[in-house]
């Protein structure tokens, strides 16, 4: 499913147009956020409960991924386990970051299972775990002609799980059981009695590096079938916007965060801010707001594509028509990018990029990079 939001939006609105689309309860809802590399943001675990945080201030809008689960309690006593696949590499030289000399990865979808505690058996703990992750594992009968049985580890395992099931931490990486001096990566939990402890909140499913790369089908784990609303928000998003609606945007009346004591009752309230244009110009400048600041994220370049008129543009209405003259274009980022020109001058229009510059038909005159845009008055 797909939404085009704004930042200030907050989580129990997403709740709300979740359950509007698929009539899941909000109360059965759960977010996780996760980076790139599908490695939880432990840091945000307390905003993600609270109803009046920002979508903008949880995490950078260039390393994230919300991810909505569905909970629904299978008992009254069910707990839910968070639990992420992860694969441990050894390094031969290490250093402090990773004393114990190894590195987890982590990868595919993040899952979650619910227990009873002390009640969900150990081993049936494994076979729920192995049944959702069926699907991504490569059975015998479909493997490859040229599938060499000698060197699968896992033979060893004589019918058992090409996982291990360890109990860890919020980051993953580390045990939730032993000290933390003891550096390690995460007890099994069939070492922790034949019930699965109240003390398990988070898993990791680690793999066997045979049955990893040889039977896992990395290529299916972050499979989903989309929702026709997620092609449709995408053509939505490409589609260019037009100047008479960013210039109306600008002029929308503004509600104030901060309360302001008013000038004639002399209490704090709420204030309306809006601009109006008094007079029509004879030259129009026209600067796009291409930065915006984004707590979580810095300032990051809107690239949306305008819609520029050349000819007949108006800002009031019955007012002034304008054409367009020149427009300069800034390409790349904030810190560091690169500026182009054009100008019409004698009813031809040239691009001007560093010291050259070459005639150019209308047509390739580029306006979805548009920065700033500058119009006067038609005759």
């Amino acid at each position: 499913m797909s939404w085009s939001l704004p930042g200030h939006m907050k989580l129990p609105y997403i709740k709300s147009l979740i359950k509007n689309k698929t009539g899941i309860l909000e109360t059965s809802i759960f977010f996780v956020i996760l980076d790139s590399n599908f490695k939880l943001k432990q840091n945000i675990f307390e905003k993600l409960n609270n109803e009046n945080v920002e979508v903008k201030s949880l995490c950078s809008l260039k390393d994230c991924n919300i991810i909505a689960f569905e909970i629904v309690p299978e008992a009254t006593d069910s707990c839910p386990v968070f639990a992420l696949n992860r694969n441990d590499h050894f390094n031969d030289i290490y250093i402090i970051k990773a004393i114990d000399g190894v590195t987890s990865f982590f990868f595919g979808m993040p899952l979650v299972f619910q227990y009873r505690p002390s009640i969900t058996k150990v081993s049936d703990f494994y076979k729920d775990v192995y049944n959702r992750l069926s699907q991504y594992y490569l059975k015998d009968g479909n493997k490859n002609s040229t599938y060499n049985r000698a060197v699968d580890a896992s033979e060893h395992l004589r019918g058992r799980y090409p996982f291990e099931i360890v109990a860890v931490d919020n980051s993953f990486e580390w045990c939730a059981i032993c000290d933390w001096t003891k550096f390690c990566r995460g007890c099994s939990i069939e070492e922790l009695g034949e019930f699965v402890s109240s003390d398990i909140r988070n898993i990791a499913i680690h793999w066997k590096p045979s049955s990893l790369y040889l039977n896992y089908q990395s290529v299916m784990d972050l499979m989903c079938a989309d929702d026709e609303s997620v092609e449709r928000e995408k053509e939505e998003y490409r589609k260019p916007v037009s100047l008479t609606t960013c210039l109306n945007e600008f002029v929308k009346p503004e509600i104030l965060d901060d309360s302001l004591t008013c000038n004639f009752c002399s209490k704090k309230t709420k204030m309306e801010k809006k601009f109006q244009i008094q007079r029509q110009p004879n030259i129009l400048i026209v600067n796009l707001k291409r930065f915006v600041y984004i707590p979580s994220s810095g300032w990051v370049k809107s690239r949306k594509a305008i819609e520029v008129p050349f000819t007949n543009f108006t800002i009031v209405s019955n007012g002034y028509t304008y054409e367009c003259y020149a427009i300069v274009n800034h390409y790349g980022a904030i810190g560091g990018g690169h500026y182009t020109a054009y100008t019409k001058v004698n009813n031809k229009w040239y691009i001007f990029d560093d010291s050259s510059y070459t005639t150019v038909n209308i047509e390739e005159v580029d306006v979805k990079n548009a920065y700033m845009i500058f119009y006067k008055k038609q005759e």
